[in-house]
């Protein structure tokens, strides 16, 4: 993927900085993420990892979410479905990127 120019990319918010090349695991349990990880592995594609300013990891009803403006192009390098069912993806760090506009698609 060329970053250089302008794409849309699904993000996910954390409380932590990724950086390029670094990895990190993630347990994926909210729909909304199961379906971004599902949508990722089909495309064989990544999504923005972005620091939270506000708000919470896990979304509550009527809560907010407020992001950094950058953020770091991440790919799912491994996987793996625990015992309780809890998916488990590694991801690694490819490059920072900056975001120009946000918006919240249905679900």
């Amino acid at each position: 993927m060329n970053l250089e120019s302008p794409q849309n990319i699904s993000l996910f918010p954390l409380r932590m900085v990724m950086f390029p090349g670094s990895r990190l695991d993630l347990q994926i349990f909210e729909r909304r993420y199961l379906d971004l990880v599902s949508q990722c592995m089909r495309n064989d594609a990544g999504f923005g990892v972005c620091l939270l300013r506000e708000g919470e990891e896990v979304v509550r009803e009527a809560s907010r979410q407020t992001i950094h403006r950058t953020g770091t192009y991440c790919k799912i390098v491994d996987w793996d479905q625990l015992d309780n069912g809890l998916l488990v993806i590694t991801i690694e760090g490819l490059a920072k990127f900056r975001i120009s506009d946000c918006w919240q698609g249905d679900g």
